[in-house]
């Protein structure tokens, strides 16, 4: 999988700095770790896939790096209390569950089963999670 062009993996840039601190606000203190630990790992696999040139094949170490970074970052999401992201703006919870760690299962079990139309449908529920934040994420600050 490490011959995939970086193109395919193009990630959907969006920050999560405000985010953070609307749940560091709001939610419960070990959910907030929880919750901060996944945004982590994911933005520490993005900057190892941003490192290289476009279209520029990915070096399997580095996608090794990028995978287990995915994994570390799928264990903590799946200890984040949806119910309480929820409590504090509707459907919260709901769209990290549904679209961050489903984008996560997807991404790891494609390249496990070296599946690209699970890969990208990874990285396309990834990108769709950007999107739902960037529409919400005004509103999300106001709570």
């Amino acid at each position: 999988m490490g011959k995939c062009k970086r193109n395919v993996f193009l990630i959907f840039g969006y920050s999560f700095i405000l985010l953070t601190i609307v749940c560091l606000i709001f939610c419960s203190k070990s959910n907030v770790q929880h919750f901060e630990q996944s945004i982590r790992y994911v933005n520490q696999a993005t900057r190892i896939l941003n490192s290289g040139e476009s279209y520029e094949f990915i070096n399997p170490d580095d996608m090794d790096a990028i995978v287990e970074l995915k994994k570390k970052a799928l264990a903590e999401a799946r200890l984040v209390d949806i119910d309480d992201l929820n409590r504090h703006y509707p459907d919260f919870g709901n769209h990290y569950r549904d679209e961050f760690i489903k984008g996560l299962e997807l991404f790891i079990e494609g390249f496990e089963k070296n599946d690209s139309a699970k890969l990208l449908a990874g990285q396309m529920s990834d990108e769709m999670w950007g999107v739902w934040y960037e529409e919400n994420i005004d509103a999300i600050r106001r709570r």
